[in-house]
């Protein structure tokens, strides 16, 4: 079942928590269900082999630095 028909549809979207069972769940669903360009960050990207696999962009990311943060949100 889509989240929101066709909204998302093409649209970048940025998730954080990706690595993360609730983030990764929702990274998976808005690019596989929802065709959403997600780009995903996280800090064990090791974890969600899975998100790769349903075309998610995975970045580490420690939201702790504020130049790190500008950078993946950069287009998003």
């Amino acid at each position: 079942m889509a989240i929101l028909p066709g909204l998302l549809q093409g649209k970048r979207v940025l998730v954080t928590g990706a690595t993360g069972f609730i983030g990764g769940r929702l990274a998976q669903r808005l690019a596989m269900e929802e065709g959403a360009m997600v780009t995903g960050v996280g800090r064990k990207l090791e974890a969600v082999p899975f998100l790769q696999e349903a075309g998610v962009t995975m970045r580490r990311l420690d939201l702790r630095s504020a130049m790190a943060i500008e950078e993946v949100t950069a287009g998003q």
